[in-house]
């Protein structure tokens, strides 16, 4: 079964609903994993932006950015990883001029070899050398 890196924006989607086509999109990729067609995996950094992009950007109360979190959290196919090459990282966001938080996530290795795919609409994930794929990709 293909193991799928879900990136920020794919979580912030669901959970904001800007784009009634996107949206449907990332609908369909958790249900995907919730029916053990793909797997899901996500990393602590990346609950951390949703929590702050939530908060700052749309103004959500607390409560509802724990509700937010709770609700990915909860997602049926999705595993957390958290395990960082910080020199990779660093380099990335030096040579790169992409978020700190991207570089993070192209040094997990498995994203870095190109064994998992990228799940996100941010296309600074293409300067880093990792595959990126929109949910309207993988999704049928």
């Amino acid at each position: 079964m293909k193991k799928v890196f879900v990136d920020t924006n794919i979580f912030l989607e669901t959970l904001i609903k800007r784009d009634k086509k996107e949206y449907l999109q990332c609908v369909r990729l958790f249900e995907g994993a919730r029916d053990k067609k793909i797997k899901l995996v996500t990393a602590v950094v990346v609950m951390a932006e949703v929590a702050w992009t939530l908060k700052s950007f749309y103004g959500f109360s607390r409560q509802k950015v724990a509700n937010g979190l709770e609700s990915i959290y909860d997602l049926p196919g999705l595993s957390m990883v958290d395990d960082y090459d910080l020199s990779v990282a660093i380099s990335m966001y030096k040579n790169h001029g992409v978020k700190f938080i991207d570089a993070l996530v192209a040094s997990i290795k498995p994203v870095r070899e190109k064994e998992w795919v990228v799940v996100s609409y941010d296309k600074d994930f293409d300067k880093l050398g990792v595959v990126r794929k929109e949910p309207k990709e993988l999704v049928k």
